[in-house]
C-alpha cells in the first residue's frame, strides 16, 4: 500500500513538473515570438550606432581604440556600415557635432565595455570576416512603422548584433523564473515570468541594440547565485555571484546596483547585532560578502584602472553645460518628472500597482514581509533611490529590478486568487488571475510592440 501511494505521488510530481515546464516553454516562445521583429528592424540610431562602433574598434584594434574617434558611417538606404577611418573625428562624431553633442569626443568612451565585447564575439561566430553592418531606415508605412528596403532579404546582415539582446531578452526571464522559484513556488515563478515577458521596458530593450537586457540578466543571475550559495554554505558560488556582478557592471555601470542591494539587505538581516560591538566587526568582514566583492572586483579591476588612469575618477561620467537647450533628446529628457518611474511601472504593466501594497502596507502586516520578501523591497528602493535622483530619465534604466517588482506583484495575485478560491470553493480565484494576466498582456504587449516598430528610443507614456 506505501509503495503504490508513493508511487501515485511520484507520478503527481512528475505531472505537475512537466505542465510547469511546458507552461515556461509556451512563455519563453511567447516572449521570442513578439520579440522577432528586431532580426528585420533598422538599428540606425543612437547608442545602437556607438555600440557596433565600439564594438568594430575592440574587433579590429583591440581595448586600446574603445573610443568613437575615427568611426566613419557609410550606406545607402537600406544597408549602414560602420568603418575605421584616419581621421580623428570620423563622421560619426561630425554627426554627432551637427547635433550639438560633443561630448563623445574622447580619448576612452566612458561606458564600460562589455556589452560592445559581446557584441564583439557575436560578430565573430556569425559574421566573421563580414564588415560591422546594420540595416538601415528607408522609410515608414502608413502606421507609421519604420522599414527598411528589401528587409526580408537583408535581415542576415545584421544577425549577429540583433540576436545579442534577443538572447539575453530570454535568459533574463529564464534566469528570473529560476530565482522566483526558489524564493516562492512554481506558480508564482510562472506568473512573474509572463509579466516579465510582457512588459513593454523589456520588449523595447530587446529590440534595440541596447546592453539593457544584458545586464539585467546578470544581475538576475547574482541575486539567484547569491542565495544558493547562503543555502547550500558554498563560497565559491558566492565567488561565482561575485563573478556575475561583475559582469553586470561591465555591461553597464548601474549592473553595481545589484551589490548595494546585497550589502543593504546583509545588514537588514543583522539589525538586532548592528549597535552590539562585539558584533559589528563580524557583520562588516562576513566571508561571504568578502568573496562576493573580489569576485566582482577581479572582473572589473582592469575597466576601473583604465577610466581612472584616464579621467581620474572611477565613476567618470562626461557633462555638457546647456545641453538640455541644446539638443531635442536631453530637453526631452530634462522635462520628464522625477517621479517617472513610480508611475510609468504600473502604467505600462497595471498588475505591477500591487507591489506598492507590499512595499508600503506590507511592514505593518504581521508575517506579511519575510527576509526573502525584504530584499526584493531593497532590490526595489535600491534602484529607485538611485536612479529618481540621476539626470536620465529612460525607463530601462530600471529594468533589472523589474524582476522584484514581477515577483511582488504575481506573490500578490496569487493571495488574491487563493483568497477568491476559499470564499467560493471553486476555481474562481484561479480564473481571475488568467483574466487579469491576459487583460495585462492586452495592454502591454501593443505599447512595447509599436514603439519598438516605430523605431522610437523612450516610451513617453504616460508623459
Amino acid at each position: 500500500m506505501k509503495e503504490e501511494l508513493f508511487s501515485l505521488h511520484l507520478s503527481i510530481m512528475k505531472k505537475g513538473l512537466s505542465v510547469s515546464l511546458i507552461l515556461l516553454l509556451l512563455i519563453l516562445l511567447f516572449a521570442a515570438f513578439i520579440r522577432l521583429p528586431t532580426f528585420k528592424l533598422p538599428h540606425d540610431n543612437g547608442d545602437q550606432l556607438f555600440y557596433l562602433g565600439l564594438a568594430m574598434k575592440l574587433d579590429k584594434f583591440g581595448f586600446s581604440e574603445y573610443t568613437l574617434r575615427r568611426i566613419d558611417i557609410r550606406g545607402n538606404n537600406f544597408i549602414l556600415g560602420l568603418f575605421p577611418t584616419q581621421e580623428q573625428k570620423g563622421n560619426l562624431l561630425k554627426s554627432l557635432d551637427r547635433t550639438g553633442v560633443h561630448y563623445y569626443d574622447e580619448p576612452l568612451f566612458h561606458r564600460s565595455y562589455g556589452f560592445s565585447y559581446a557584441l564583439m564575439f557575436s560578430h565573430r561566430i556569425f559574421a566573421i570576416d563580414k564588415q560591422y553592418l546594420t540595416l538601415n531606415t528607408t522609410g515608414r508605412d502608413e502606421k507609421g512603422r519604420v522599414y527598411s528596403k528589401d528587409a526580408d532579404k537583408t535581415w542576415f546582415i545584421q544577425f549577429y548584433a540583433a540576436v545579442v539582446p534577443f538572447i539575453f531578452s530570454l535568459l533574463f526571464i529564464l534566469t528570473m523564473y529560476l530565482l522566483a522559484k526558489k524564493l516562492f513556488s512554481e506558480r508564482i515563478a510562472l506568473i512573474s515570468a509572463f509579466l516579465l515577458s510582457i512588459s513593454p521596458i523589456e520588449i523595447l530593450c530587446s529590440q534595440k541594440i541596447w546592453a539593457d537586457t544584458m545586464v539585467s540578466f546578470f544581475v538576475v543571475l547574482t541575486a539567484l547565485l547569491f542565495f544558493l550559495a547562503k543555502e547550500r554554505s558554498n563560497l565559491f558560488l558566492c565567488f561565482i555571484a561575485g563573478i556575475t556582478s561583475g559582469i553586470a557592471v561591465l555591461a553597464k555601470q548601474s549592473g553595481g546596483f545589484i551589490l548595494i542591494t546585497i550589502l543593504i539587505f546583509h545588514l537588514y538581516q543583522h539589525k538586532s547585532e548592528l549597535f552590539k560591538i562585539n558584533k559589528i566587526q563580524r557583520i562588516i568582514f562576513d566571508r561571504y560578502l568578502l568573496v562576493l566583492i573580489l569576485g566582482m572586483l577581479i572582473v572589473t579591476f582592469h575597466w576601473f584602472y583604465a577610466i581612472t588612469t584616464t579621467y581620474g575618477h572611477p565613476l567618470y561620467s562626461p557633462s555638457q553645460p546647456g545641453i538640455q537647450q541644446q539638443t531635442w533628446w536631453f530637453a526631452a529628457l530634462s522635462k520628464r518628472p522625477r517621479f517617472l518611474y513610480l508611475v510609468t511601472i504600473p502604467y505600462l504593466v497595471p498588475v505591477f500597482a500591487l507591489v506598492y501594497f507590499s512595499i508600503i502596507a506590507g511592514p505593518f502586516i504581521r508575517g506579511f514581509i519575510n527576509e526573502k520578501k525584504a530584499f526584493l523591497v531593497i532590490w526595489i528602493l535600491t534602484f529607485l533611490g538611485i536612479l529618481m535622483f540621476m539626470k536620465t530619465k529612460e525607463n530601462r534604466y530600471m529594468l533589472p529590478a523589474y524582476p522584484a517588482i514581477a515577483m511582488l506583484s504575481a506573490d500578490l495575485l496569487q493571495k488574491i486568487g487563493n483568497f477568491i478560491n476559499s470564499k467560493f470553493k471553486r476555481h474562481f480565484g484561479d480564473i481571475f488571475i488568467i483574466v487579469v494576466l491576459i487583460a495585462c498582456a492586452f495592454w502591454s504587449v501593443p505599447i512595447g510592440l509599436k514603439h519598438a516598430l516605430d523605431n522610437l528610443p523612450l516610451i513617453l507614456k504616460p508623459f
